[in-house]
């Protein structure tokens, strides 16, 4: 079992991780709810590849590098474990921290 101290700190890393790549808290959050309505670590990372090869994956030019870190990224974050809910305590914690690492967004009008 993890203690808190190590989910923040693999949530964290994940949130960095993501958010370099150009990885949305939209996409994470997608990981959690996956995470949350199967209950299934394995599952959930089985999604993550198949998502790739999906037709989702061609949304726009970003999507498939954006889907490759997020399944690289999260299986980093959730190596080594089986537990449900750690991994979504990790993922959760990594899509609020998100937020803070992504490059600032243009607001309309021009303004940052």
């Amino acid at each position: 079992m993890l203690t808190t101290e190590q989910v923040l700190m693999r949530a964290e890393t994940l949130a960095q991780l993501a958010a370099a790549a150009g990885v949305t808290d939209e996409q994470l959050a997608l990981v959690l709810v996956h995470l949350k309505r199967h209950r299934d670590v394995g599952g959930t990372l089985t999604l993550l590849k198949e998502l790739k090869r999906s037709p989702f994956s061609r949304r726009s030019r970003q999507t498939p590098r954006q889907l490759a870190a997020l399944e690289e990224s999260v299986r980093g974050a959730l190596k080594g474990l089986s537990s449900w809910e750690e991994a979504a305590g990790i993922i959760g914690w990594a899509r609020r921290l998100a937020v803070f690492y992504q490059p600032k967004r243009r607001q309309a009008g021009g303004r940052e």
